[in-house]
């Protein structure tokens, strides 16, 4: 186990096990009929917990720990190599649960999470980058999702083309002076 804390995969699957929107991390996971494998086996294991509506639930099988928790008709978890610490990894689901409550602005559930797939995926981005863990503070998550200091009013696809060009702007500027 190495000092820092790495996440194998964000995983988002619906009530039948299909997914929403996943991230992996890990070299081995990469190719498509592994990730689906992985999957349809964290499903399997998990999906008749009910406690997990209520709060977070750990599951350990194969070489993987995973934290998650049931939002209506959405299944999120966390995953990471047997040797990782589950508190982190709570942390982690608490974060992407807090963030995508406040960037929503509805229950975390099936329907929302498709129509908002950006958001979804730029807020694990917010939390991991590579599978390290970036960020844990869900208002900084929300503030680096919501481009904070962006026209709030304008909808993330926008804000994030206006952060672009402001991006290229101060590039441009600094090349020329």
């Amino acid at each position: 186990m190495s000092i820092q804390s790495k996440v194998k995969a964000a995983v988002v699957l619906d009530g039948q096990g299909t997914r929403i929107g996943v991230k992996y991390f890990d070299p081995d996971l990469l190719a498509l009929d592994k990730q689906l494998a992985l999957e349809r086996a964290v499903f399997g294991k998990t999906s008749r917990i009910l406690n997990a509506r209520k709060e977070g639930e750990v599951v350990m099988f194969d070489q993987y720990v995973t934290v998650f928790k049931f939002y209506g008709d959405a299944f999120v978890y966390v995953i990471g190599a047997a040797d990782e610490n589950e508190l982190v990894l709570h942390h982690v689901l608490v974060c992407l649960e807090e963030s995508l409550t406040s960037l929503l602005r509805v229950p975390i559930d099936r329907q929302p999470l498709i129509d908002n797939l950006d958001v979804l995926l730029l807020t694990i981005d917010e939390i991991l980058d590579d599978g390290i863990i970036l960020e844990t503070d869900s208002v900084l998550v929300v503030d680096g999702v919501a481009m904070k200091g962006a026209d709030r009013d304008a909808p993330i696809a926008e804000q994030s083309l206006a952060q672009a060009f402001q991006t290229a702007r101060e590039t441009f500027a600094k090349t020329f002076r």
